[in-house]
């Protein structure tokens, strides 16, 4: 869809490069891509926090790429597999057994978050290692794991049919989305504030479209204006509706950067080293994968 808004309308050849939460394909843009704004990347969620956290193999100064613009922020909701009785977040906080959360990574939005929450008091340990969401949703589906921390689209995407068949249910919220389900950033501690904050900055950046640094002004101002005219495209809209994507809310290039600077520019020492010390905590023990 993005080429039918460009002048001329280009073809879109798309390549794939994994790695490392996206930090190779950021590597990649930032050190190796011509900068003549005909090679962009969506690198993922959290590659532009890597450097903060001092992530090895990080070669790249997230402050310095073209952003393009990203189809909109992205509501993560705690959910909890039904069965186990616990229907409130009120439940989950008497619960006399932890629950057991699947994750990518610890560093991962999936992962960092319910540690978060943790930390404050949940009943709540988290699992790393599973090589997709879709894995988590399965080990679910069988219960090797109580819940995971996601996304309602993302969740929709790849298997929709257990929210719409109540085999997992949402406890908490990031934005106000749905009726009755409590905002993580109402029930974190004032001393996880800053934490939480810069754990869950990826989900209020979404999907980031960037290119290298030094793009010409004129182009990456064009590429910005055609992305937004693209997220307002009838065809593009019903595609991403069809994907879970979001839409109505996408974010500019020089608004997305600026976001993306101030959080890089607001964390803190203190902070950082607090999510780092998070993140490096042992993973949940007594359940087999």
């Amino acid at each position: 869809h993005f080429g039918q808004s460009i002048p001329g309308k280009p073809d879109m050849l798309v390549k794939n490069i994994a790695g490392a939460a996206g930090n190779v394909a950021a590597n990649h843009l930032y050190s190796k891509a011509d900068k003549d704004g005909l090679t962009l990347g969506v690198p993922g969620r959290t590659w532009m926090l890597s450097k903060v956290f001092g992530d090895p193999g990080v070669r790249f100064d997230a402050e310095k790429f073209t952003y393009i613009g990203s189809a909109g922020p992205e509501n993560n909701k705690l959910w909890v597999r039904s069965d186990l009785g616990i229907k409130t977040f009120e439940d989950l906080k008497k619960s006399k057994n932890k629950l057991v959360f699947g994750a990518l990574a610890l560093r991962s939005t999936n992962g960092s978050i319910p540690l978060i929450l943790g930390h404050d008091g949940l009943p709540i340990t988290v699992l790393p290692g599973y090589k997709g969401t879709s894995s988590i949703m399965l080990a679910i589906e069988q219960k090797e794991v109580d819940g995971m921390f996601t996304g309602d689209d993302t969740f929709r995407a790849n298997r929709g049919d257990l929210i719409d068949n109540k085999v997992v249910i949402p406890l908490l919220q990031s934005a106000p989305e749905t009726k009755g389900v409590p905002l993580i950033s109402d029930i974190v501690s004032p001393k996880s504030k800053a934490l939480y904050e810069l754990a869950s900055a990826a989900e209020r950046f979404g999907v980031p479209l960037i290119g290298p640094p030094g793009i010409p002004a004129d182009r990456a101002a064009m590429l910005r204006k055609a992305f937004i005219a693209m997220s307002h495209d009838k065809a593009f809209v019903a595609d991403a509706k069809k994907v879970s994507l979001p839409v109505g809310e996408a974010i500019e290039g020089e608004a997305l950067k600026k976001m993306v600077v101030d959080t890089v520019d607001h964390a803190t020492p203190e902070v950082v080293k607090q999510f780092n010390d998070y993140t490096a905590a042992p993973s949940a023990k007594g359940k087999k994968r």
